[in-house]
């Protein structure tokens, strides 16, 4: 959200894209934002080796807008940038807590409801695959109640009805 903000990118229609590059001395790492209704959604994220060809870059996707965000003390932004001029790069300058306020009045916004907060907004997602299992004796071989999947929107809706149960349960 940090990024969005600090480049300026609001200007979006719903199903457009946007393609970050986080520039390290080592790889790019790119996460691709999908504009939604409610706000932004994590598409692909990739790490690539340093290459500076735009049809690796962008592989499948085909961005709207592009941030490239330089990381420490790495000068590959002129090679990146020109490799990328057909889709006029922005190049994310400061510092992310410099823009760390907005972003959080950007999710107090969203928690009150108020239209404005999905111009920045990232619909925060589960990283891992989480499970509620019942313990019997061996917590590898008993059931699955409940799975949340990778990448499910946060807040999760889940539910499944235990009635009478007398068995320890516990989240892996």
């Amino acid at each position: 959200m940090c990024n969005l903000i600090g480049a300026k990118i609001s200007d979006l229609e719903v199903d457009e894209e946007i393609l970050q590059i986080y520039v390290t001395c080592e790889i790019f790492k790119l996460i691709q934002l999908i504009r939604t209704e409610n706000g932004y959604v994590v598409g692909k994220v990739r790490k690539v080796p340093k290459i500076y060809n735009s049809e690796v870059l962008l592989d499948s996707s085909n961005p709207s807008k592009i941030i490239i965000v330089k990381e420490y003390s790495c000068v590959d932004i002129p090679e990146l940038q020109k490799s990328l001029c057909a889709w006029n790069p922005v190049i994310f300058k400061g510092n992310v807590e410099d823009y760390l306020c907005d972003a959080i009045k950007e999710i107090v916004d969203h928690i009150f409801v108020i239209e404005s907060s999905k111009k920045y907004f990232v619909i925060p997602q589960t990283f891992h695959e989480s499970d509620t299992n019942v313990y019997i004796e061996n917590p590898i071989f008993d059931g699955i109640v409940l799975s949340i999947k990778h990448a499910t929107n946060l807040p999760v809706t889940e539910s499944c009805i235990i009635s009478r149960f007398n068995k320890k349960m516990f989240v892996s």
